[in-house]
Order: C-alpha cells, then sequence, then structure tokens
C-alpha cells in the first residue's frame, strides 16, 4: 500500500464522493512535477482505498487509440474529456500510457518540472498540491468536458 497522496483526497475517497476524488485524480494527471510512475501508483492508492472509484468500461465513449502515432495533445484531451464521462481502469490507464508517451515526445505541455520540495511520490506530504497546471491544459480540459457533458445530455434525452 502506498502512502497517502493527498489527505483531501483520501477524505473523498472514504466520504464515497467519488465524482470529486475521481476529478482530483484527473488533476493529478496534469501535474507536471509527478514522476512518470507517481501518478500510476496515485492511482492504485485510490483504488485501493474506495473500489467503487472505478466504473465499468462503457464502449459509447469510445475505445482508447492504441497508435502511438496518433497520440498528440489533442487527442489527450479528447481522451481525457472521456475518461470523465466513463472513468473506468482502461480509460485512465491509457491516459497515463498517453501522457508519458507525450513527455517522452517532449511536448512541452507535458514537460517534467520535478518539484523544489521532492521528486518521489511516497516522500510528498500527505497534504501536497498539485502545481498549477498550463492554461492550454485547464482550457482544453474544461471545454472537452462540457462537450461530454453536453453529448451525455443530448444523448440521455
Amino acid at each position: 500500500m502506498h502512502p497517502v497522496p493527498n489527505q483531501r483526497l483520501k477524505n473523498y475517497l472514504e466520504s464515497n464522493d467519488l465524482p470529486v476524488a475521481r476529478e482530483m485524480l484527473q488533476v493529478i494527471l496534469d501535474d507536471n512535477t509527478l514522476a512518470n510512475d507517481e501518478v500510476g501508483k496515485a492511482f492504485d492508492w485510490a483504488v485501493s482505498r474506495n473500489p467503487n472509484l472505478l466504473q465499468p468500461f462503457d464502449p459509447s465513449f469510445g475505445e482508447p487509440n492504441p497508435d502511438r502515432q496518433a497520440w498528440s495533445d489533442e487527442y489527450y484531451f479528447d481522451a481525457k474529456a472521456k475518461t470523465s464521462g466513463n472513468f473506468c481502469r482502461e480509460r485512465f490507464e491509457h491516459l497515463i500510457a498517453v501522457r508519458n508517451h507525450l513527455r517522452a515526445s517532449q511536448d512541452p505541455l507535458f514537460a517534467y518540472r520535478p518539484s523544489q520540495q521532492t521528486d518521489s511520490f511516497s516522500s510528498r506530504p500527505a497534504g501536497w498540491q498539485s502545481a498549477p497546471a498550463d492554461k492550454k491544459k485547464i482550457l482544453m480540459s474544461v471545454i472537452l468536458g462540457l462537450a461530454m457533458l453536453a453529448l451525455a445530455i443530448t444523448i440521455l434525452q
């Protein structure tokens, strides 16, 4: 079991406030101070605390594209919006793979920026805060999230 990455996340998981816990994990994806393996550790820790965090895979949100040639920052934000609508292991782990690929490809939006404090998930204090995400990332996430919400509302009507 991994140490607590964030006390607020722990509280949301324990109180079964899963929508907020899912959003916090998506914010962790955008934290460029985290090393590649730290996001996966945070995800595994959260799922171990509350397995209900995960939803079953829903193909109506589309299949993750395994073709790394298609992985771009635009693809990442689209996949992230789909994960907001269907928070399942397959989608989140796919996002981690895309994030790590983009980082390895030198995409400036995903550049690793080690924290001054520490670069280890396991040694972060219980209340660590994610670094502010790049403004383009935030804007793209909001736009794609709203688009997915509009699509879901249209489908449900």
